[in-house]
């Protein structure tokens, strides 16, 4: 599966996968910086608004440091594996550094 900032598509994955987690692959030869495809899919797994989304991300981490830190480094080779995570309107997000995106949705309350 294939994510950059003007497509969306999302699936499970894996024989252990949760129907409320959400699966994302930034594609860093693609147009689109890392945490621009971070917000798109925020938004859409959130149903909330791009900019509402942007600023929610802005208040946890720098996006610019975010891109940064798991930008392939200067021979294209990927960064070593490592992974942020963040909760973002009681979602989990955990960004990968090999672009992979994953959204955990909120616990229900009973």
């Amino acid at each position: 599966m294939t994510r950059n900032a003007t497509e969306t598509q999302f699936e499970m994955r894996g024989q252990y996968a949760r129907p409320d987690t959400y699966y994302a692959q930034h594609d860093f030869d693609g147009p689109a910086k890392l945490s621009t495809t971070v917000v798109h899919t925020i938004s859409e797994v959130a149903n909330a608004d791009i900019t509402r989304a942007e600023s929610a991300l802005f208040q946890h981490v720098n996006p610019e440091a975010l891109d940064a830190l798991f930008t392939p480094a200067g021979s294209d080779a990927p960064r070593t594996s490592s992974h942020v995570n963040l909760h973002i309107w009681g979602y989990g997000v955990t960004v990968y550094s090999n672009g992979q995106i994953v959204i955990s949705a909120p616990e229900r309350r009973h």
